[in-house]
Protein backbone atom coordinates (compact mmCIF):
# COMPACT_ATOMS: atom_id res chain seq x y z
CA UNK A 1 0.00 0.00 0.00
CA UNK A 2 2.66 2.25 0.94
CA UNK A 3 4.97 1.28 -1.88
CA UNK A 4 2.33 2.57 -3.97
CA UNK A 5 1.39 5.66 -2.37
CA UNK A 6 5.20 6.85 -2.53
CA UNK A 7 5.27 6.24 -6.33
CA UNK A 8 1.93 8.48 -6.75
CA UNK A 9 3.37 11.33 -4.63
CA UNK A 10 6.97 11.01 -4.78
CA UNK A 11 7.37 14.20 -3.18
CA UNK A 12 6.68 12.20 0.29
CA UNK A 13 10.55 10.48 0.69
CA UNK A 14 12.00 13.84 0.80
CA UNK A 15 10.85 13.43 4.32
CA UNK A 16 13.31 11.69 7.03
CA UNK A 17 12.64 8.28 7.66
CA UNK A 18 13.45 6.90 11.38
CA UNK A 19 13.43 3.18 12.23
CA UNK A 20 13.03 1.25 15.47
CA UNK A 21 15.54 -1.08 14.39
CA UNK A 22 15.08 -3.42 17.59
CA UNK A 23 11.15 -3.73 16.41
CA UNK A 24 12.55 -4.95 12.51
CA UNK A 25 15.55 -7.28 14.28
CA UNK A 26 12.71 -8.99 16.23
CA UNK A 27 9.62 -9.06 14.29
CA UNK A 28 10.56 -12.73 13.65
CA UNK A 29 12.92 -14.56 15.69
CA UNK A 30 14.87 -17.40 13.91
CA UNK A 31 14.99 -20.87 15.94
CA UNK A 32 17.86 -19.80 18.27
CA UNK A 33 15.40 -17.01 19.32
CA UNK A 34 17.82 -13.83 18.17
CA UNK A 35 16.71 -11.05 16.75
CA UNK A 36 17.92 -11.40 12.85
CA UNK A 37 19.96 -9.36 10.58
CA UNK A 38 18.44 -10.35 7.51
CA UNK A 39 14.94 -8.61 8.21
CA UNK A 40 17.12 -5.57 9.07
CA UNK A 41 18.94 -5.34 5.55
CA UNK A 42 15.64 -6.59 3.65
CA UNK A 43 13.94 -3.40 5.03
CA UNK A 44 17.07 -1.84 4.34
CA UNK A 45 17.40 -2.78 0.63
CA UNK A 46 13.26 -2.37 0.25
CA UNK A 47 13.56 0.86 1.86
CA UNK A 48 16.64 2.46 -0.75
CA UNK A 49 14.52 0.39 -3.59
CA UNK A 50 11.67 2.53 -3.05
CA UNK A 51 14.18 5.65 -3.41
CA UNK A 52 14.87 6.50 0.08
CA UNK A 53 18.21 7.64 0.52
CA UNK A 54 20.59 6.88 3.41
CA UNK A 55 21.40 10.57 4.01
CA UNK A 56 17.67 10.78 4.58
CA UNK A 57 17.23 7.09 6.73
CA UNK A 58 18.12 6.96 10.34
CA UNK A 59 18.45 2.70 11.16
CA UNK A 60 18.13 3.60 15.46
CA UNK A 61 19.33 0.41 17.67
CA UNK A 62 19.38 -0.01 21.32
CA UNK A 63 23.05 -0.37 22.78
CA UNK A 64 22.57 -4.26 23.49
CA UNK A 65 21.16 -5.28 19.79
CA UNK A 66 24.61 -6.04 18.75
CA UNK A 67 25.07 -8.36 21.44
CA UNK A 68 21.58 -10.01 20.77
CA UNK A 69 21.54 -10.27 16.81
CA UNK A 70 22.33 -13.38 15.16
CA UNK A 71 24.94 -12.24 12.63
CA UNK A 72 27.36 -10.22 14.70
CA UNK A 73 29.88 -9.30 12.21
CA UNK A 74 27.66 -8.20 9.75
CA UNK A 75 25.63 -6.08 12.14
CA UNK A 76 28.68 -4.41 13.55
CA UNK A 77 30.31 -3.51 10.00
CA UNK A 78 26.80 -1.47 9.43
CA UNK A 79 27.60 0.21 12.95
CA UNK A 80 31.02 1.07 11.80
CA UNK A 81 30.17 2.26 8.12
CA UNK A 82 27.78 4.52 10.34
CA UNK A 83 24.43 3.38 8.24
CA UNK A 84 23.63 1.69 11.39
CA UNK A 85 23.35 4.34 14.89
CA UNK A 86 23.26 2.99 17.94
CA UNK A 87 21.59 4.94 20.89
CA UNK A 88 23.29 5.50 24.10
CA UNK A 89 19.98 4.05 25.91
CA UNK A 90 16.87 3.03 24.93
CA UNK A 91 16.49 3.97 21.10
CA UNK A 92 12.98 4.68 21.22
CA UNK A 93 13.67 8.52 23.00
CA UNK A 94 16.34 9.06 20.29
CA UNK A 95 13.66 7.53 17.36
CA UNK A 96 10.72 10.32 18.98
CA UNK A 97 13.22 12.97 19.64
CA UNK A 98 14.93 12.81 16.49
CA UNK A 99 10.92 13.15 14.80
CA UNK A 100 9.93 15.70 16.53
CA UNK A 101 12.49 17.95 15.61
CA UNK A 102 11.82 17.46 12.09
CA UNK A 103 8.99 19.45 9.75
CA UNK A 104 7.83 15.68 9.56
CA UNK A 105 9.43 12.43 9.74
CA UNK A 106 8.30 9.10 9.20
CA UNK A 107 8.22 6.30 11.77
CA UNK A 108 8.84 2.54 11.02
CA UNK A 109 7.68 0.90 13.84
CA UNK A 110 5.17 -1.73 15.82
CA UNK A 111 5.81 0.28 18.50
CA UNK A 112 3.15 2.66 20.22
CA UNK A 113 5.63 4.58 22.20
CA UNK A 114 3.12 4.72 25.14
CA UNK A 115 6.07 5.31 27.47
CA UNK A 116 7.31 8.28 26.02
CA UNK A 117 3.06 10.42 25.37
CA UNK A 118 4.28 13.01 28.09
CA UNK A 119 7.64 13.65 26.04
CA UNK A 120 5.24 14.68 22.88
CA UNK A 121 3.83 18.39 23.57
CA UNK A 122 1.02 17.88 21.09
CA UNK A 123 -2.77 17.44 22.49
CA UNK A 124 -3.11 13.55 21.72
CA UNK A 125 0.17 11.90 21.14
CA UNK A 126 -1.50 8.99 19.89
CA UNK A 127 -2.73 10.33 16.90
CA UNK A 128 1.03 12.68 16.44
CA UNK A 129 2.53 8.81 16.35
CA UNK A 130 0.29 7.21 14.63
CA UNK A 131 0.15 10.20 11.63
CA UNK A 132 3.77 9.60 11.49
CA UNK A 133 3.92 5.97 12.23
CA UNK A 134 4.42 3.31 8.84
CA UNK A 135 4.01 -0.60 10.28
CA UNK A 136 5.38 -3.14 8.70
CA UNK A 137 5.00 -7.05 8.09
CA UNK A 138 7.64 -9.21 6.95
CA UNK A 139 6.59 -12.02 4.86
CA UNK A 140 9.08 -15.61 4.63
CA UNK A 141 9.87 -15.81 0.72
CA UNK A 142 8.18 -12.53 -0.44
CA UNK A 143 9.40 -9.61 1.60
CA UNK A 144 8.23 -6.16 3.19
CA UNK A 145 5.07 -4.63 2.91
CA UNK A 146 4.68 -1.13 4.28
CA UNK A 147 1.52 0.52 5.68
CA UNK A 148 0.80 4.03 7.12
CA UNK A 149 -2.14 4.05 9.60
CA UNK A 150 -3.86 7.08 7.56
CA UNK A 151 -4.58 8.29 3.93
CA UNK A 152 -2.54 9.29 1.38
CA UNK A 153 -5.00 12.62 0.89
CA UNK A 154 -4.17 12.89 4.88
CA UNK A 155 -0.21 12.50 4.74
CA UNK A 156 -0.46 15.59 2.29
CA UNK A 157 -2.74 17.28 4.79
CA UNK A 158 -0.79 16.71 8.13
CA UNK A 159 2.25 17.72 6.07
CA UNK A 160 0.95 20.50 5.06
CA UNK A 161 -0.09 21.58 8.17
CA UNK A 162 3.05 20.49 9.75
CA UNK A 163 5.03 22.67 7.58
CA UNK A 164 3.23 25.69 8.08
CA UNK A 165 3.36 25.44 11.91
CA UNK A 166 7.36 25.71 12.14
CA UNK A 167 7.25 28.34 10.13
CA UNK A 168 5.13 30.55 12.00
Amino acid sequence: MLESIFRKLPFLIQFPLCIDLNNVARHRYNRTKNPRFGDIKLLLNHLNGLGFSEHRTFPICDPNLLNEIDKQNEFRGLLEEGIIIESSKVADEFILNFALKQEFCWIISMDNFINYYDQILDKNPYKWINDRKIEFMILKGIGITLSPNISSEKICELIANEISKKRI
